[in-house]
């Protein structure tokens, strides 16, 4: 409590009281000031019911302290007073959290004040309004106003001990605790989320702590509907002992195989439940874009808060948030309120064990989760969206030039000299290590490496270097993945200049690049056209391709869609990729017919399948869960209810008992989407769109749970698709199972989140490595997407697609942004538009005088290719044998010579006008 003197005098306040007993003789507390007292004019005094629990909980001495008391105030502080007893009242002061009142009085028992406070009263035959219940666990009532309403007068506001002002006040630091502090923080749990989330709390004090009644939840207001819950009596927490609070227990038990400490919800008989409180309405819920943990007393006070994404909580700094599965794990026993300090990414959760303290597990503390040194490379400057990485391949001269021309990375094929050192095996052929050196903070090394002999000099090399943000490249697989297995943060790359690609040879190539763990693929430049360059895109594999030098290839590849250049000349790269005109499209988003087309056909059925294989989806998007007998179905959530006439969990059903459900119920939040008509939809199985989609559509395909992993590769290997499917998952854990059982099939990481609201390169560099590990590309919500991520991860050759995308707008950013794909509810809109643009001839003879409109080719998926006029560009004009016409759309012959252009067309995609440009036409004029 805190009295002012707002007077201009002042004040001897010998022998005035104060407590919360307003009838002498009554039980509840009435304590006087000690003689000598005196209240200042502007002075404020503050009683605390206990000085050191004071001191503790907000770093303030207060003036005076209420006697010991057990149960309130166990130890006395020396250096505070205490205020006297008085017969006015026999008990203590306790504040009730559900309504109570402060009684100011002389030392004549005259009121000086009185104060009620949640619940309206009567005082000396009046009527007294209260003032309103706080807003937040640790707030004061605070006087802002002198009316003598005290519903008016007193405002719910952080503590500020010893001051008044009639401003609103600073909000003080509670502070860093040194007993009990929060140490993991499981928000986002994978599959069924209702069973998977856990709070757990720690003891770092040297003494046992009875945490009865102690409260735990993320509801910071009296009355709110998120939850608060309360340790039962006789619960204590021993030093360094952690105690995990869970949703519900057998969840935790089947992720993590440990039984947590209590429970929200019964599900064991042998975890005894939390308890629920008058604090709020609901249970504890953490939601995934942001929220807070909070850890408070019996009273309500605050004694640690864990905040995190978009969430706020005074006095703490948020974590940034983590990827599902994920848990925000304390790294050390020192607490500083900023969680993103903190706490760290944690890929492998440890409910009931700890990172720091006597039985710490040391091997369960994950890498730095942002790293201090983060390349960011050059973008051409160009009219090109997301235009190709341009990478040079040295040849002679100074590696460091090369690296400062503007290229993103540098090509460098590796040797050994007569001395036993690795070489650069060009030019002056220099030592590995200094052209390395030469590199740093300016371009990406990619190492190209033929001889099995070399990969542990370079592996050696790269790690006395810290040196993981690096490309290996060779022809031989084992080569790549012997070095990825060395280090997991490498990326790699298969070489192939086969004669012939054919449609079985690019099967094999999807499978070799696979297996080796990389991400890229690299071909020679008559190897590549805009169909396999397109092939390998849908399938997760991106392509780069070597460019003949002194050549306009560039402009081909360009075209082509291809995510890389490699040339020895890379400055003609660059100087041709700034002659683009602005909003040209080289590579059209790749479809994803998100559960099919849910806006056109019930989701997820094979009505809504076949519509997205029918329209040309490029990739059908769909979920797979496991029913009680054992087979694989498809259904987006855990429970029917939603898309389905029935009720409960779809793992508690037998395949029969799902197929006699129609599974075509009005969605509420998209009641247009309902067709009544169609009285005959399933739940399909995993084999029945195996078999519709086979050499029509890739399949992008969800695990929903763990532990099934085996069946489905079972299922995707009986119908020979393992090249035509990418499988998905929130959990690496899953993803490492279908490696670890087919290391040929394609993997995606999903992910959801924020955006974070500093350090973006670091942020990005931190999930394209978490992607890298994987050996994964990424479906990223769209809320986490940025244009850093989407940089730094297509210069690394990741692919990136973003969910779920229904709006032009929406599409329209993403294609700027740079991603690959986008998986969308509404694939039927972006499905009409071309996939690429062609020229109707690679070459072109005219003669002198002859005027020449010419046309390109639009490709479409499933509508007829279309002829259209288009604009022309001069690649090549050197013998002055052209013009282009005023129109821009014909070409004038003038003279004998040779020429090259190159055409456009303007064509629709997500509701906007794009440029697409031809590969070059050779033109000769006789």
């Amino acid at each position: 409590m805190e009295i002012s003197n707002l007077g201009t005098k002042t004040v001897d306040i010998s022998g005035y009281m104060i407590g919360d007993e307003e009838t002498r003789g009554g039980g509840e507390g009435m304590f006087a000031f000690p003689q000598g007292t005196k209240l200042a004019p502007g002075q404020s005094i503050t009683i605390a019911q206990s000085s050191l629990i004071n001191k503790a909980k907000y770093r303030y001495t207060p003036d005076f302290e209420l006697p010991p008391v057990e149960q309130y105030n166990p130890q006395d502080d020396p250096d505070v007073p205490n205020l006297l007893p008085t017969d006015w009242a026999t008990g203590t002061i306790v504040m009730a959290n559900g309504g109570d009142d402060v009684l100011l009085m002389d030392d004549k028992y005259n009121v000086l004040d009185y104060v009620p406070y949640i619940k309206d009263t009567t005082f000396n035959g009046k009527k007294v309004k209260a003032a309103k219940p706080l807003n937040n666990l640790g707030e004061s009532l605070q006087r802002i106003k002198q009316t003598g309403d005290a519903s008016v007068d007193f405002y719910s506001l952080f503590p500020s001990p010893g001051t008044w002002s009639d401003k609103e006040p600073e909000e003080p630091d509670f502070g860093p605790s040194d007993s009990l502090i929060i140490t993991e923080v499981m928000n986002d749990p994978l599959f069924d989320e209702s069973t998977g989330e856990f709070v757990e709390i720690t003891n770092i004090s040297d003494k046992a702590i009875d945490i009865s009644g102690y409260l735990i939840g993320d509801e910071e207001t009296k009355g709110g509907s998120e939850g608060m819950h309360a340790f039962p009596p006789g619960t204590i927490i021993q030093p360094y002992q952690p105690i995990v609070v869970a949703r519900y227990a057998d969840g935790i038990v089947e992720r993590h195989q440990t039984k947590p400490d209590f429970e929200i919800f019964e599900s064991m008989d042998d975890v005894p439940q939390m308890l629920p409180t008058k604090w709020a309405t609901g249970s504890l819920y953490l939601a995934n874009s942001g929220d807070h943990v909070i850890l408070a007393d019996p009273e309500a006070r605050v004694i640690d808060a864990m905040v995190y994404g978009d969430a706020k909580f005074p006095q703490v700094t948020a974590h940034p948030g983590v990827a599902g599965g994920h848990t925000m794990e304390r790294l050390t026993g020192e607490d500083t309120n900023d969680a993103s300090k903190d706490f760290v990414d944690q890929p492998n959760p440890t409910p009931g064990g700890l990172l720091f303290g006597p039985d710490a597990l040391v091997d369960k503390i994950p890498k730095s989760d942002l790293k201090d040194n983060v390349l960011i490379v050059k973008e051409p400057e160009t009219g090109v969206v997301s235009p190709v990485t341009v990478i040079g391949c040295y040849q002679s001269g100074d590696v460091s030039a090369l690296a400062s021309s503007g290229v993103s990375s540098v090509f460098l094929i590796v040797g050994k000299n007569i001395d036993g050192q690795l070489i650069v095996s060009a030019g002056d052929r220099p030592l590995l290590a200094d052209a390395l050196d030469q590199l740093a903070n300016k371009a990406i090394p990619i190492l190209s490496i033929e001889s099995k002999e070399l990969v542990p000099a370079v592996d050696q090399l790269l790690t006395e270097r810290s040196l993981t943000d690096v490309h290996i490249v060779s022809s031989n697989p084992e080569i790549v993945r012997a070095m990825r297995e060395n280090n997991d943060e490498y990326r790699g790359a298969i070489l192939d200049g086969v004669d012939e690609l054919d449609l079985a040879k690019q099967k094999q190539l999807v499978k070799t690049v696979r297996a080796s763990k990389s991400n890229v693929l690299i071909l020679p430049y008559d190897r590549v056209n805009a169909e396999v360059a397109r092939y390998f895109r849908l399938r997760g594999i991106t392509v780069w391709a070597i460019e003949k030098a002194g050549t306009v290839q560039h402009h081909d590849l360009v075209s082509m869609g291809v995510r890389g250049i490699i040339s020895a000349q890379p400055e003609t790269v660059l100087s041709a990729l700034a002659a683009y005109p602005t909003e040209t499209l080289t590579q059209p988003p790749i479809v994803y017919a998100h559960r099919g087309i849910p806006s056109k056909k019930p989701e997820n059925t094979m009505y809504s399948f076949q519509e997205a294989i029918d329209l040309g989806a490029d990739i059908v998007e769909t979920d797979i869960h496991k029913t009680k007998d054992g087979k694989l179905v498809l259904i987006h959530d855990f429970e029917l209810e939603r898309t389905t006439n029935g009720t409960g969990k779809v793992k508690d059903y037998t395949l029969a008992e799902l197929r006699a459900l129609v599974a075509n119920k009005q969605d509420p939040e998209n009641p247009d989407w309902y067709q009544p008509e169609i009285t005959d939809a399933r739940i399909p199985t995993l084999d029945e769109l195996l078999e519709a989609a086979k050499g029509k559509a890739v399949l992008d395909l969800e695990a929903k749970s763990i532990g099934y992993e085996k069946e489905i590769i079972e299922a995707i290997e009986a119908h020979d698709m393992v090249e035509d499917v990418i499988l998905c998952s929130f959990s690496s854990e899953v993803l490492n199972r279908f490696a670890a059982l087919n290391p040929e099939v394609g993997l995606g990481y999903v992910l959801s989140g924020s955006k974070p609201e500093t350090k973006k390169d670091q942020y990005a560099e931190k999930l394209v490595t978490d992607a890298i590990q994987l050996n994964a590309q990424y479906f990223l919500d769209q809320a986490i997407l940025t244009p850093e991520l989407a940089r730094y991860a297509k210069h690394r050759g990741l692919p990136l697609g973003v969910y779920t995308v229904n709006e032009n707008a929406q599409i329209e950013e993403a294609l700027r942004t740079g991603v690959s794909g986008v998986v969308t509810d509404y694939a039927q809109r972006l499905l009409t538009a071309p996939i690429r643009v062609d020229a109707p001839q690679s070459s072109l003879e005219l003669t002198a005088g002859e005027v020449k409109p010419l046309e390109a080719i639009i490709d479409y998926r499933v509508a007829e290719d279309q002829l259209a006029p288009a604009r022309i560009r001069l690649i090549d004009n050197h013998d002055a044998a052209v013009e282009v016409a005023a129109d821009g759309k014909s070409l004038i012959a003038k003279k004998a010579g040779t020429a090259k252009v190159q055409l456009s067309v303007e064509v629709p995609s997500g509701g906007k006008t794009w440029k697409m440009v031809t590969t070059v036409i050779e033109v000769k004029v006789n």
